[in-house]
């Protein structure tokens, strides 16, 4: 049978039960606001980085405060004392989210690199470093984060300022990998596709073919890269000059003051189903003029070939004799169907 003071003893057991259940949901609550404390309930070295407060422990890198340049950046830590260090037991957190499983571990460092684009704007790391001895860091720092520019720069590619009919205008686009390409040459052409290099992602190279009607004193190009639905353009600061018109040779190979063997072949275009002629003139030093009279014909005598229906030609060249020092200046001339002449084109080689 039950006692007036058996009660009074269960409801006093009763609301110190209840005291404790209120004291631990304040712990926790209080336990929520401070996500450290729930981690790691005995840290005593939390501190929140600048540059001129990084424990003598640790290096990391970006440094608190600095910018960095990025789309996915990478963030390391390295142990400055890797023998006391319990890397196994490291921990790293990234913008609050843990990343600790996607890092790179060694004994001497942790490395992070983001799999996606990060937002721009600060970006904040965290990191818990134990140690053999019973002590450990826990620091987070604070670096702000900026994109590249989608397209650094736009530039041509020629060696020469001037382009005329039928030969190339190459351009070429520095700026973000992995997306699609393209220039306009205004009031010529619209859109001229472009593509990334394989060895050097991030570089497009495009080529227009300039026609005979194309007419531009300073031609202005624009380059565009289309990323994530939205196209970003930017000017050239070169402005080559057009001229269709104009009636030139360019030669491929073998390129100026190359070294050739004995028998070759010169590579060129020009306008289309042109009679080509090439007159050599041979001499031992490096500074042989170019073929100028009919003496130089007669003696030495002159190949030819026809280019063909888009301007393409290839002459066979060969010397019996091979001398030191073999030089020649191949003097390079085509006249249309129409009989009129290019401007004449010298190229100077050296026999291996």
């Amino acid at each position: 049978m039950s006692t007036p003071n058996n009660h009074k003893t269960i409801a006093f057991f009763v609301q110190i039960l209840a005291a404790i259940l209120v004291l631990c949901t304040f712990k926790s609550i209080a336990y929520a606001d401070e996500p450290h404390k729930i981690l790691f309930p005995f840290t005593n070295s939390f501190c929140a980085l600048s540059e001129n407060s990084l424990p003598e422990t640790l290096q990391v890198t970006p440094p608190p405060e600095s910018t960095v340049v990025e789309e996915r950046p990478n963030v390391s830590v390295k142990f400055k004392n890797p023998k006391n260090t319990k890397f196994d037991l490291v921990r790293m957190w990234f913008n609050g989210i843990e990343v600790t499983g996607n890092c790179l571990k060694t004994p001497s460092f942790f490395s992070f690199t983001p799999f996606t684009v990060i937002p721009e704007g600060p970006v904040t790391v965290r990191i818990y470093v134990p140690y053999a001895d019973g002590k450990h860091d826990d620091c987070t720092w604070i670096f702000n984060l900026h994109h590249p520019k989608v397209i650094q720069s736009v530039s041509v590619v020629n060696s020469q300022e001037q382009v005329s009919g039928y030969q190339d205008l190459w351009v070429r686009i520095v700026g973000r990998h992995g997306c699609i390409a393209s220039f306009d040459i205004e009031d010529i052409a619209d859109n001229i596709p472009m593509e990334e290099d394989p060895a050097n992602p991030g570089i497009y190279n495009g080529k227009y073919t300039v026609k005979l009607s194309d007419s531009a004193l300073k031609a202005n190009i624009v380059g565009h890269i289309e990323s994530d639905f939205e196209t970003y353009s930017l000017s050239c600061e070169q402005h080559p000059v057009i001229v269709g018109s104009l009636f030139q040779i360019t030669v491929f190979e073998p390129e100026e003051n190359a070294e050739v063997p004995l028998s070759f072949t010169i590579k060129g275009r020009t306008r289309p189903n042109c009679n080509i002629s090439v007159t050599p003139n041979i001499g031992l030093s490096d500074n042989v003029d170019a073929a100028n009279s009919v003496q130089h014909n007669d003696r030495l005598g002159s190949i030819s070939c026809t280019s063909d229906e888009n301007g393409f030609f290839e002459c066979k060249y060969g010397f019996i004799m091979k001398l030191p020092n073999l030089h020649a200046a191949l003097t390079i001339n085509a006249s249309d169907e129409k009989g009129e002449r290019a401007i004449t084109k010298v190229l100077h080689i050296k026999f291996k």
